[in-house]
């Protein structure tokens, strides 16, 4: 006789009993959706579905029966909602003690059509809950470290290029020509000082043509850009020994 053969009985049993659990949330779905006046309504299918576990089916339905009435508006009888709530109550119970236990638990079928389930003892579960909670925060608090200390770098970097750009500015500015085009004064040469001869004809440029400005804004904005582009490249670099 093969395994399979002698635990059969056990898995038919198995079986045998989700398909009973089975038709008891159907029966509790239909109750939701005569509770809700949705029995004869498209969306009570989609009522119920969305609900999923039998539990929340099972409470809604129990919380149904003490308002309940019947279909002609009247009141139903006090033993009419107690024998309705000690149904509701049974299925609750039932659902908690067996169906929960043996779809979250190791069940191992035996060789006479029993079966045996193996559930974690509850201080390790605690224990391990506990560990996970904490793994869990350290993780977030690192996560919140961080960004912290991204944030401060990258402020940190906004301010040293403001104050960079605004230090070459100043500078190109001292720098650069009062006037584009100067005549020279009497006795002095051209070519002084960037003076021109009396009578020398030129077009203006406008003072963003001038190389000094140009040297100016290439100073201002590439030193910036090259910290934010090497502060990227480590954070990605680093980002790498980082544990999945």
């Amino acid at each position: 006789m093969s395994d399979e053969d002698a635990f059969a009985r056990a898995y038919q049993a198995v079986g045998e009993y989700f398909c009973a659990f089975s038709a008891l949330d159907r029966q509790l779905g239909l109750a939701v959706k005569v509770v809700l006046d949705l029995d004869r309504h498209p969306a009570g299918d989609f009522v119920v579905a969305a609900l999923e576990d039998p539990a929340r089916k099972a409470n809604l339905v129990l919380a149904a029966v003490a308002v309940a009435k019947n279909a002609d508006g009247s009141e139903t009888s006090a033993k009419w909602k107690k024998s309705a709530e000690k149904t509701v109550k049974k299925a609750l119970g039932h659902n908690k003690d067996t169906r929960v236990a043996m779809a979250h638990s190791y069940l191992e079928p035996q060789a006479d059509g029993s079966g045996t389930l193996k559930r974690a003892h509850p201080a390790k579960a605690y224990l391990g809950k506990t560990a996970l909670s904490r793994s869990v925060s350290a993780h977030s608090e690192a996560l919140q470290m961080a960004w912290r200390i991204a944030r401060g770098l990258f402020r940190l970097w906004l301010v040293l290029s403001v104050l960079w750009i605004g230090g070459v500015g100043v500078v190109t500015w001292r720098e650069y020509p009062d006037d584009w085009v100067r005549v020279c004064g009497e006795g002095e040469p051209p070519g002084t000082r960037g003076c021109l001869p009396p009578g020398f004809v030129i077009d203006p440029r406008p003072f963003w043509a001038d190389p000094a400005i140009h040297r100016g804004i290439f100073l201002a904005l590439v030193l910036p850009a090259f910290l934010l582009a090497l502060g990227s490249a480590l954070v990605w670099a680093f980002r790498g020994f980082r544990q999945p």
